[in-house]
């Protein structure tokens, strides 16, 4: 768990209860670590384990800048990116928005839901998670460091 970095409010919680999501960890995906090998390519960024429901906050000041779609044969994922005054994105996966392209957030504010990612793919395999990433230019970087 990396403390600090990306605070969640799960929705059962009482109101005010902030708790930080687990990394993902190692699952018959892989793992869910920052440039963990994906074949012929790295992973690039980091997964959080979150359950399908769980109120995912933004980890950083910015504004929405981009609500897309992860998936190109299927509309039902998404995606949320908060640029911040420096210029730096930050995207987080398997997301259901409830905020607006252009909203200004605050560190802490709520971005959306956490969606069902392990249906798409083999439950008994995959835990369910949100991805998280940061990128600079075109350049990603570790969010641990961001």
């Amino acid at each position: 768990m990396i403390e600090g970095i990306f605070p969640s409010r799960r929705a059962n919680d009482e109101e005010g209860d902030t708790v930080v999501l687990e990394h993902r960890g190692i699952d018959g995906y892989g793992s869910g670590a920052y440039g963990a090998s994906r074949g012929d390519r790295t992973h690039k960024g980091i997964d959080f384990k979150a359950p399908a429901g769980t109120a995912i906050l933004s980890p950083v000041d910015g504004v929405v800048s981009k609500l897309g779609y992860p998936y190109s044969d299927d509309f039902s994922y998404r995606y949320v990116e908060v640029t911040t005054r420096s210029g730096r994105k930050h995207r987080l996966f398997y997301v259901d928005p409830i905020v607006q392209l252009g909203d200004k957030i605050a560190v802490g504010q709520p971005l959306g839901l956490a969606q069902h990612i392990a249906a798409r793919y083999n439950e008994h395999l995959m835990n369910n998670h949100i991805h998280y990433e940061v990128m600079v230019g075109h350049d990603y970087i570790n969010p641990a460091l961001a």
